[in-house]
């Protein structure tokens, strides 16, 4: 306790830390430049994954992945250098349209690798590195969720959907890739896992991106009244 509070007394006697332990959006976009790394760390991952494996479920997720890195890129890309209101609103409803589509991407997929029976088990290995991967998601997307709760923050709202749909794709890939590696061959109750946690998938960052719309339409229908 006494090192932390050194460690403190150290940060605010300098510009930068001193922003960072005053200002919760900020640290929370410091944090976020951390989840892009992982972001196209993770996504080369599934993407390697997909040639070697020559699995369309991973191709996919490295693609997804890394396209929610680069949303969380435009989103901090904002608060490098002076945006208007509008430019925000641009940004966010360009996130929330790009969610909508990666609903659609995740369902298909889905159902495309359920037509084609495409189910492929896994080494130790690279199960355990998508079970790392997806327990700091669901961690990151609590974190999130609580703070964007407390500073009700357009930029943090948005930072807290895309950490959701990154941690529900993640959730979605861990079923998957455990039915496939540790089932004992009960392919109903495959399929019946596989369809219901893909529904919840797409249900859920479908919801993320039309909420995100929504709330750029009720901000901007706002700003419009106040003039």
């Amino acid at each position: 306790m006494k090192n932390y509070k050194n460690l403190k007394e150290v940060l605010e006697t300098l510009p930068l830390g001193k922003k960072i332990m005053s200002d919760k959006v900020f640290r929370t976009l410091i944090f976020t430049v951390g989840s892009m790394s992982w972001n196209l760390i993770y996504g080369i991952f599934n993407g390697v994954l997909g040639i070697v494996y020559s699995s369309l479920w991973f191709a996919v997720m490295g693609l997804y992945y890394l396209i929610l890195g680069y949303m969380r890129f435009s989103i901090v890309a904002l608060q490098t250098k002076t945006h208007s209101e509008k430019k925000l609103r641009k940004t966010m409803y360009k996130n929330g349209i790009l969610l909508i589509i990666l609903a659609f991407v995740l369902s298909g997929t889905v159902a495309l690798c359920f037509i084609l029976s495409v189910r492929k088990g896994y080494n130790k290995i690279i199960m355990i590195t998508i079970a790392t991967y997806t327990f700091y998601n669901v961690v990151s997307s609590i974190r999130n969720i609580v703070i964007a709760h407390k500073e009700k923050s357009s930029i943090l709202i948005a930072l807290r959907n895309i950490s959701l749909a990154g941690a529900t794709a993640s959730i979605l890939s861990l079923q998957r890739s455990m039915t496939a590696t540790f089932g004992s061959g009960e392919t109903d109750f495959a399929n019946v896992m596989e369809g219901a946690t893909g529904l919840g998938a797409f249900v859920i960052v479908f919801s993320l991106g039309i909420l995100m719309i929504i709330r750029q339409i009720k901000s901007s229908k706002n700003n419009n009244n106040n003039f």
